[in-house]
């Protein structure tokens, strides 16, 4: 139809677009600012994850003393390890929780706010949220994994030696 109108009319000055043309550009715009998000997102997920990792070495480090008290008192390097990876496990859920509630309210707001179109529905995507905490909860404590195995190794008598 927009041919048609551009064949008989673009003499008059005037110009037609078709529909879907208008439609393809809008969503691609669109489309290329929700990857935009999501390539911020990925970024903002492994800064966050290497700074957990950079904290649990850190703590690591501050507790050798304590750690070399527990192991000397008969803690297990296995009970070590999973206590940094638990406190590691703790950390990163209140970020997962903290940044899903804010990431969710933030969409809510954009589309409830008639940016997109009016009354469009707000649906969650759950399984792809679901996806993405369990992946970061999983780097997280891949991320950890390495100072809570230093942590378990530490040896009480040189743990005792240590001048902080």
């Amino acid at each position: 139809v927009a041919a048609e109108l551009n064949a008989t009319f673009l003499a008059s000055g005037a110009d037609a677009e078709s529909f879907r043309s208008l439609v393809e550009v809008n969503l691609a715009g669109q489309t290329q600012f929700f990857r935009l998000m999501q390539g911020y997102l990925a970024i903002g997920l492994l800064v966050g994850i290497a700074g957990l990792g950079v904290v649990m070495v850190r703590a690591v480090r501050e507790r050798r003393r304590q750690v070399g008290v527990l192991r000397a008192l008969g803690y297990p390097s296995a009970a070590v390890r999973r206590a940094f990876l638990v406190e590691s496990a703790f950390v990163a859920a209140e970020g997962i929780v903290i940044g899903t509630v804010l990431a969710l309210v933030t969409a809510w707001q954009i589309v409830g706010n008639d940016t997109f179109g009016d009354d469009l529905p707000f649906a969650v995507p759950w399984f792809e949220v679901a996806v993405l905490v369990v992946v970061t909860l999983a780097m997280s404590l891949l991320a950890t994994a390495a100072p809570a195995q230093q942590a378990s190794r530490i040896k009480p008598a040189v743990a005792l030696r240590l001048a902080d």
